[in-house]
């Protein structure tokens, strides 16, 4: 009896173990700052809209450090840390308004102290301010010279 148990034990282990494996699926979504500005902004203000004024933040500290990223001022790397890259910025004014952002941002996510929805406007608004920086901005197609009466080569 007691190899009869075995033998269907082995038997059944056998049979699960051969069934093909199902496709594996990435089990972390998308780092904050790979994903596009827009999502992010408007998952910014559905956050905000449902009370999460911390998460909301984060939204907008991330489309800042994805700008900046594009902008050459900082090159994201998520193993760094945000005192870093503001130590690596060159001083302008675009890195006064990113270290006021990184002061309030670092005390409501990592100090996990309360976000208020006032907290929340003023994070938007430095987050509006560093990305409308226009070496933030994206490039425009080049502009026809016709109307300056300059000819191309």
């Amino acid at each position: 009896l007691l190899l009869l148990a075995v033998g269907y034990v082995t038997w059944e282990a056998r049979g699960h173990l051969q069934q093909p494996a199902e496709p594996v699926s990435p089990s972390q979504p998308p780092r904050m700052s790979e994903r596009p500005a827009p999502i992010l902004l408007s998952e910014a203000r559905t956050l905000a809209g449902s009370g999460d004024f911390a998460g909301a933040l984060r939204a907008l500290y991330a489309v800042t450090l994805a700008a900046l990223d594009r902008a050459r001022l900082i090159q994201f790397d998520p193993a760094r840390t945000n005192g870093f890259y503001l130590r690596t910025m060159p001083a302008s004014a675009t890195r006064d308004l990113f270290s006021t952002f990184t002061r309030m941002f670092d005390r409501k996510w990592y100090g996990r102290e309360a976000c208020s929805r006032a907290e929340y406007e003023q994070g938007l608004e430095l987050a509006e301010l560093i990305c409308a920086t226009p070496s933030l901005r994206p490039a425009r197609e080049p502009s026809s010279n016709r109307e300056s009466g300059s000819k191309q080569p």
